[in-house]
């Protein structure tokens, strides 16, 4: 009887194992290998939208592309990417890196209220040397450190020489978000602080409690009112030159008309500072200077290339886009005619720059035209030069 019973229930056993067993083989066959994939795509997707709605919309001026889904399920962002497609010249292109040399950072302050005393510079709204049309981006408002690493990298820019205003009614909050941007940009841009009001010795405490902070001084706008009073050869600057020879800074200098004698007496009084000079009132006599001084650098940059009587930083942007469009080529045989021997005689010396800085300037559709415009006048330049005023020289410059 025992005997009997326990087949029984081995059978029993057996039974319900080989149903269970059976169902699962019968799951198992319906889901097919494209219902499995269709599931993990679906995943996939899931888990983009939600990357998607994690990421800022704060690119306004430009039409962003949707992230590709790849065969596995991966995606790509391709918002800091885009293919140089040329329009305007017939070339030849030059297709390599770029460092900006002369780059406005966004101020990190409401300054309107500092009027006419406020911090000297390109990048200051004073009606005494900007137009109505003129507005300063707001870092952190209107453009963002990650959307300028974006416009470098759909540019290829490896980095920039960024002028910087402190806020001379805070300065430790200054020091403070300058030391944000340095972190956030990954040392690509490489800061200059404009000196403004601040004295020689007050420069020479900042350098020594933030070490490695800045690179150098500048932009120092003398052709600006601002400046009125003050040359390149002004005792006050002949201090702050003397801090940035014992820092190993560099002195970037816009200089005003008629003032080359001054900026001799900079070169002569400060043999071991390297100054970059820039802009079309200095344009006629820099070849001559650096001939006699191995420590003039210049960036060839907007100021002289297509300032356009004011148009590329007073706008408005609607009018500097038109006219550089229809006299894009003009603009480039004219700087190619007078500037290509003068670059490959001194190919160590001269840099490209943007001088970037009003909001506008950050916009797409200016980018492509900046960019377009540098790499058609560096692709008339020998194969040898091109580099090195592209990008080499300026990083060579920032390492001392």
């Amino acid at each position: 009887m025992k005997k009997r019973l326990l087949v029984s229930g081995l059978f029993v056993l057996m039974f319900i194992i080989f149903g269970c067993t059976a169902q699962v083989s019968d799951t198992i066959q319906e889901q097919t290998p494209d219902s499995l994939q269709e599931q993990a795509s679906e995943v996939a997707r899931e888990q983009i939208s939600e990357v998607q709605e994690q990421k800022s919309d704060s690119f306004t001026n430009e039409t962003v592309p949707e992230e590709v889904i790849g065969e596995e399920g991966s995606f790509e962002d391709t918002r800091c990417s885009r293919t140089f497609s040329p329009k305007f010249s017939t070339g030849p292109y030059y297709n390599g890196p770029l460092f900006d040399a002369h780059f406005h950072v966004p101020v990190t302050f409401e300054h309107s209220t500092l009027g006419q005393n406020g911090p000297t510079g390109h990048a200051i709204n004073s009606p005494s040397t900007r137009s109505t049309n003129y507005r300063d981006p707001i870092l952190g408002v209107d453009v963002t450190v990650d959307e300028i690493l974006c416009f470098f990298d759909k540019e290829d820019v490896r980095g920039a020489i960024g002028f910087y205003i402190p806020n001379p009614l805070d300065l430790d909050e200054s020091i403070r978000a300058a030391k944000d941007i340095k972190q956030q940009s990954s040392n690509r841009i490489n800061l200059f602080l404009m000196t403004g009001l601040l004295d020689a010795q007050s420069l020479d405490n900042i350098q020594n409690d933030n070490i490695n902070l800045f690179k150098g001084y500048g932009e120092l706008a003398f052709y600006s009112q601002e400046m009125a009073g003050y040359t390149p050869s002004s005792n006050k600057f002949l201090q702050i030159y003397g801090v940035a020879d014992k820092h190993n800074l560099v002195v970037m200098i816009h200089p005003g008309a008629s003032q080359k004698s001054d900026i001799e007496k900079a070169l002569q009084n400060n043999p071991n500072v390297n100054f970059l000079l820039h802009g079309f009132e200095i344009e006629n006599d820099v070849t001559a200077l650096m001939d006699k001084y191995p420590n003039v650098y210049f960036s060839l940059d907007s100021a002289t290339m297509y300032a356009m009587q004011g148009v590329f930083i007073n706008g408005p942007k609607e009018e500097f886009v038109s006219r550089f469009k229809s006299e894009f080529n003009t603009l480039l045989d004219r700087n190619v005619n007078k500037w290509k021997k003068e670059v490959e005689k001194r190919p160590d010396r001269f840099m490209w720059g943007t001088d970037r800085g009003p909001d506008w300037h950050f916009d797409e559709d200016v980018s492509l035209l900046l960019e377009e415009f540098a790499r058609a006048f560096i692709g008339k330049l020998v194969p040898t030069v091109q580099e090195k005023y592209a990008y080499r020289n300026a990083e060579r410059l920032l390492q001392g």
